[in-house]
């Protein structure tokens, strides 16, 4: 059976959020090489090129940007079950102070991915 690892899943992730490999590197406690190795593995598995790649950073392709979605949704999962088997819930208030500096659609983006893996959080935004 194949399927894809975790740990690659959440190094395309880090990179794709940060924009580069190199600032995604110290987010998923890896040196470059490593990230740029695990992203090879990941497109090999893949079988697609997941990111372009300039000199200004890297963008997703289409299929980077699809597997992104299936990933993030894979890794809320096996956070949350961890945090199930260990007994531990993250619940409470995140109170979240908002500046006009963020365009609308991804301040709405933005908030809406603690609510989906921390559904006992409540978020709350002030601007």
């Amino acid at each position: 059976m194949q399927n894809f690892d975790l740990e690659q899943l959440r190094t395309l992730a880090a990179v794709i959020d940060a924009g580069s490999l190199t600032a995604a590197a110290p987010r998923v406690f890896l040196s470059q090489s490593s990230v740029s190795e695990q992203i090879r593995k990941l497109e090999e598995r893949a079988g697609q090129s997941l990111l372009t790649r300039s000199k200004a950073g890297v963008t997703p392709t289409e299929a980077g940007t699809r597997l992104l979605a299936y990933a993030r949704r894979i890794l809320a999962l096996s956070d949350e079950a961890f945090r199930d088997l260990h007994g531990e819930t993250l619940q409470g208030e995140l109170r979240v102070a908002v500046t006009d500096y963020f365009r609308p659609g991804d301040l709405t983006r933005l908030l809406g991915r603690p609510g989906e893996s921390y559904p006992q959080v409540r978020l709350n935004s002030a601007s």
